[in-house]
């Protein structure tokens, strides 16, 4: 996965000015911060439980023709809803919305824990922000008017690292399988969840040969598929620790880029 070059300027927080003139009752922001965390408990689980069944080894011909096929599932599913949870720039925000893959676009609402809820749209290399209005997710379809510039930051940001990764869990062709065995590609175990195996992987660290399987936390990012090969979660290697996004079934919705 390509990682961006970091923003120019003050871009790691979410328009401070803008939370601190209208303050949200603190029940609402309770509200909507529940109501997304709820859509992450399964998918969370399944990541959280996946590598119970033996230990990692490199990925065999068969696995790396699954995995190789992957992205371009998202890239043909179009859209899906998407969500995560991230401590980043002194909040935790829970993050919940849909990823237009076909447009490049994200879209969602960004709960923090110390400000008011906002909307967020954004691709690979901008987003915009306003005030989220009163309900317990993005409101479709989006807001006309209103939005404001924000920067993204990936390589310094957490909160930006995760929604730079979200749009890119999609390409338009399918990845190199011989690389990805070549490379180092992992099956880190699998789990059963209704009645369906869910196998978890690791992608390698880089794209240059190995001689032996590397070690299992070099790995930047990790994404669990299903037995038809799409992703069902992600883990993103964020400073220290992992952050865990979850993928729900496509749905139509389309998210148009944003102006010009």
């Amino acid at each position: 996965m390509r990682v961006l070059p970091p923003g120019r300027g003050p871009v790691a927080r979410l328009e401070p000015p803008v939370a601190e003139r209208i303050r949200m009752p603190h029940a609402v922001r309770r509200g909507r911060a529940v109501a997304s965390a709820l859509v992450l408990v399964a998918v969370l689980a399944l990541v959280g439980c996946a590598p119970g069944d033996g230990q990692p080894r490199l990925v065999t011909q068969e696995e790396a023709e699954l995995l190789s096929e992957a992205r371009l599932r998202n890239h043909e599913a179009g859209s899906r809803p998407f969500s995560f949870a991230v401590s980043s720039a002194g909040q935790d925000f829970v993050v919940s919305g849909w990823v237009d893959w076909r447009s490049g676009t994200g879209y969602g609402l960004a709960v923090p824990n110390r400000s008011d809820p906002l909307l967020l749209r954004w691709d690979a290399l901008r987003a915009e922000v306003q005030l989220a209005p009163e309900g317990t997710a993005a409101p479709l379809p989006l807001p006309a008017d209103g939005w404001m510039p924000r920067g993204l930051d990936p390589a310094g940001v957490p909160l930006d690292a995760v929604l730079a990764a979200v749009v890119e869990l999609a390409a338009e062709s399918a990845d190199d399988p011989e690389q990805l065995v070549a490379s180092g590609a992992l099956r880190l175990g699998s789990t059963e969840a209704a009645g369906e195996r869910l196998t978890l992987f690791a992608l390698p660290p880089s794209a240059e040969p190995v001689e032996a399987p590397p070690d299992p936390e070099a790995s930047s990012l990790r994404l669990q598929l299903d037995e038809d090969g799409l992703i069902v979660a992600a883990q993103l290697r964020v400073g220290g620790g992992w952050v865990d996004i979850g993928l729900g079934a496509a749905d139509g919705t389309t998210i148009a880029p944003i102006p010009a």
